[in-house]
């Protein structure tokens, strides 16, 4: 099977996953009738809901300064901030910014 670069996707995080030899391993796990469609729906779904890190950190850029979330002192507002540190199943943990 001949990989054609519009099936790479353009989310991958890293070099190692864009290119076309580590794909086509990946892909060979299945049977040759469904691979191309795989790959097809694979790159439909993320293209429609992975965020690249450049894309986040636009946004969050743009949103840590705006009037209507922070206010008029967006220091002031980022103090009182608490983040929950919830990953791997632990207990919630306040943190303080």
């Amino acid at each position: 099977m001949i990989l054609q670069t519009q099936l790479l996707p353009p989310y991958a995080t890293t070099a190692k996953a864009t290119t076309p030899e580590y794909v086509e391993r990946w892909v060979n796990q299945f049977d040759a009738a469904v691979q191309l469609p795989i790959l097809r729906e694979m790159d439909h779904v993320l293209k429609q809901t992975y965020y690249s890190k450049e894309t986040v950190q636009n946004f969050l850029s743009g949103l840590f300064n705006t009037t209507k979330l922070v206010g008029d002192d967006p220091s002031a507002f980022w103090k009182s901030v608490s983040f929950l540190d919830i990953q791997g199943g632990a207990a919630q943990v306040r943190k303080r910014c």
